[in-house]
């Protein structure tokens, strides 16, 4: 007997993560083409508006239906999911650097793999940090003041 998607929150939660980044992948370009072919808005204001309609988004989506997150201050939760983008990216690009430049992988393959493990380390650095839930452990609550 196959248990259901909601007696494993960690199998539901993943999925739901991937379906996201999915959405969010076809979300990005289709915005971006949106703006600037229907709505003939230049290139260089499409990208950042795409970018942060979508970044908006995933950040309500993570919160609210993936992880299901609504005890956490949304100002704090926002903040922390926005620093953790830019340090995201900042990780990825290093790791592009040091796997293309200096140990002259093919780019492809090393964005790809890199882009690969960037989503896995997201995935638990969301679920464990950002939005984990706060439960309280009769241990910590008994020396806890």
């Amino acid at each position: 007997m196959n248990p259901s998607p909601r007696a494993n929150p960690l199998k539901r939660q993943a999925l739901a993560f991937a379906v996201l980044s999915a959405v969010s992948f076809v979300g990005y370009l289709g915005l971006t083409a949106l703006f600037h072919e229907v709505l003939n808005i230049s290139t260089w204001l499409s990208v950042p508006i795409a970018m942060t309609c979508m970044t908006l988004f995933n950040f309500v989506t993570l919160r609210l239906f993936i992880f299901d997150n609504h005890a956490g201050r949304w100002t704090v939760q926002l903040a922390g999911f926005l620093a953790s983008i830019v340090g995201f990216r900042a990780a990825e690009y290093a790791c592009f650097l040091l796997l293309s430049g200096v140990l002259s992988i093919p780019y492809l393959p090393a964005y790809a793999g890199i882009l690969l493990v960037s989503a896995v380390c997201k995935f638990v650095f969301l679920r464990q940090v950002l939005f984990a839930q706060k439960t309280t452990s009769p241990v910590l609550a008994e020396t806890t003041p």
